[in-house]
C-alpha cells in the first residue's frame, strides 16, 4: 500500500507484493531497491519472490530462485541466473532469457523473450522447449515474439503470427506457421518463412533466403525482393529495418 514502509522477508520464501498498485512499481530484489507508485519511500530486504500490479513494472529476481509475476500492464521481467517462474500475466511483456532452468509465460497480450545471452541458445515457441548452456530445461509459453542474443542461435516459431529478431550472431530463424516477421538484423543469417505470409528481412552480413522444406517449387527473384509459389506465396522482403533494443 501507500507510504515509506520498511518490509523485511526474514527467512524462509517471502513475497513481496505490490499487486494493488496502479501505476507502476520499480523492485529489484538484488540490489533491495523499490520505487515508483505504492513502492515509493519503502525499503525491502530479504525477498525471493515478487508480484506486481497493473501498472507498467519493472521487477528483477536475484541469483537464486524466483518467482515473478507482472501482473497487468506492459512489465519488464529479468529473473536473474536462478530456476525461476516468471509470467508475465496480462499486458504486453517483455520477459527476459538469461540462465537457469526458468519456466516463463508471456501470459494474455503480445509478449516479448529477450535473450540476454552470449551462448548459443535454440528456442521453438511450438514446443516451448528451450536448450543451450546454462538454460537448459527452461520452457516457455504466451510468447509472441523474440528478441535474439548475441551468439548464433536458432529460433523457430508456432503455427501462429510471430515476429522473430536475431541481433547479432549468425542464427537461423524458421517462421514455421502463421504470417510471421522474422529479421536477421546482423550477421549471416538464414531466414526461412514455413507456411503463411511471411515478411523476412536479412539484414547486414551475408544472408540465405531458405525453401529447402518447400515440395511444390517456387519462384525467388533476390533483385527486386519477389517471390511467389509454393511457401514463398505472399512474401515479401522489405529490407533492412531497425530495431532498438534495451535493457532493464
Amino acid at each position: 500500500l501507500a507510504g515509506a514502509d520498511t518490509l523485511t522477508g526474514g527467512t524462509g520464501t517471502d513475497t513481496l507484493d505490490y499487486s494493488a498498485d496502479t501505476t507502476g512499481v520499480t523492485i529489484n530484489l538484488t540490489t533491495n531497491s523499490a520505487s515508483g507508485g505504492d513502492a515509493t519511500g519503502d525499503t525491502i530486504s530479504g525477498f525471493e519472490n515478487v508480484t506486481g500490479g497493473s501498472g507498467a513494472d519493472t521487477l528483477t529476481g536475484t541469483s537464486g530462485a524466483n518467482v515473478i509475476d507482472g501482473g497487468g500492464g506492459a512489465d519488464v521481467i529479468e529473473g536473474g541466473a536462478g530456476d525461476d517462474v516468471l509470467d508475465g500475466s496480462a499486458g504486453n511483456d517483455r520477459i527476459a532469457l538469461e540462465g537457469g532452468a526458468d519456466t516463463i509465460d508471456g501470459g494474455a497480450d503480445h509478449d516479448i523473450l529477450d535473450v540476454y545471452l552470449s551462448t548459443d541458445v535454440t528456442v521453438d515457441l511450438g514446443t516451448g522447449i528451450v536448450t543451450g548452456t546454462g538454460v537448459t530445461g527452461t520452457t516457455v509459453t504466451g510468447i509472441e515474439e523474440i528478441w535474439g542474443g548475441s551468439g548464433n542461435d536458432t529460433y523457430i516459431g508456432s503455427a501462429n503470427a510471430d515476429t522473430i529478431y536475431g541481433w547479432n550472431g549468425n542464427d537461423t530463424i524458421s517462421g514455421a506457421g502463421g504470417d510471421d516477421f522474422l529479421y536477421g538484423e546482423s550477421g549471416n543469417d538464414t531466414l526461412e518463412g514455413g507456411a503463411g505470409a511471411d515478411t523476412l528481412v536479412g539484414g547486414s552480413g551475408t544472408d540465405t533466403l531458405s525453401y529447402a522444406s518447400d515440395t511444390t517449387g517456387v519462384t525467388v527473384n533476390l533483385a527486386t525482393n519477389s517471390a511467389s509459389g509454393g511457401d514463398a506465396a505472399g512474401r515479401h522482403d522489405l529490407g533492412l529495418r531497425e530495431r532498438y533494443r534495451w535493457l532493464g
